[in-house]
């Protein structure tokens, strides 16, 4: 592009067309900014990740809550759920495969 073919007198259009483009590009960065900054940007990505492949509900925290409080299949340390028994720990980390040890009771 050559310099020759630009307009150096600017137009209504033109000056009001930078100031907006500015300020949306400043907000989009800002927000990308604050995203990253905060853990509801982390969570709601390993949420998206959880729930689509894996089967993890649209929303946990309702889930997580029937669990400690209804069913009692977790316990609750602080602002953490932890489940209250070892053979589920075992189940999730052998990837939903039987362990040897269940294998061997059961």
């Amino acid at each position: 592009m050559r310099w020759e073919h630009i307009d150096p007198e600017p137009t209504a259009a033109g000056l009001v067309r930078g100031p907006l483009t500015g300020a949306l590009l400043g907000t989009v960065v800002a927000l990308a900014a604050a995203w990253q900054q905060t853990a509801c940007g982390p969570f709601a990505i390993a949420r998206l990740y959880l729930a689509l492949p894996h089967g993890l509900p649209r929303r946990p925290m309702p889930f997580l809550i029937d669990a400690h409080e209804r069913r009692g299949v977790l316990r609750r340390s602080g602002a953490v759920y932890q489940l209250r028994h070892i053979e589920p720990q075992r189940h999730l980390v052998a990837g939903g495969r039987r362990t040897r040890a269940s294998a061997d009771r059961g």
